[in-house]
């Protein structure tokens, strides 16, 4: 990154660059993201095919394409808040394990290397997974 592109603090070229906001005190913090280990609990497995809620529609879902386990399927929906990722579904095809996270209606964020794809436009899950359907396809 060039120092012109820095906004404020310090830089690889320059000591400081003042901070147009904030109380501009010369420090750097550095976050770094915890995530402790998945109860299985916190994802029940409430049936065969896809997530649905409680009105039996579907949620729009967040996908990567493929070759996830399980573990990394729980993960990534732990990334999000309870009520932005409501469940996943997994399943295997072509010997790869298939994560799609259940996103609830409205939701737009996203996760790097994950892609969106929207339930049909009058049938997007709301609220917590009351069931499953019996297929991925319904």
């Amino acid at each position: 990154v060039k120092s012109a592109n820095v906004v404020c603090g310090f830089s690889m070229t320059s000591a400081w660059k003042d901070c147009p906001s904030g109380d501009n005190v010369h420090r750097m913090r550095y976050y770094i993201r915890f995530n402790p280990q998945i109860d299985p609990k916190s994802f029940p497995l409430v049936g065969s095919g896809v997530c649905l809620d409680a009105e039996s529609r579907r949620y729009s879902t967040l996908s990567r394409g493929g070759c996830e386990t399980l573990e990394q399927c729980r993960q990534a929906c732990s990334f999000f808040l309870d009520f932005e990722c409501r469940g996943f579904n997994f399943y295997t095809e072509d010997d790869c394990g298939v994560c799609e996270l259940c996103m609830e209606s409205g939701f737009r964020g996203y996760l790097p290397g994950w892609s969106s794809v929207e339930a049909e436009a009058n049938a997007i899950g709301a609220g917590p997974v009351s069931g499953a359907s019996d297929s991925k396809s319904d």
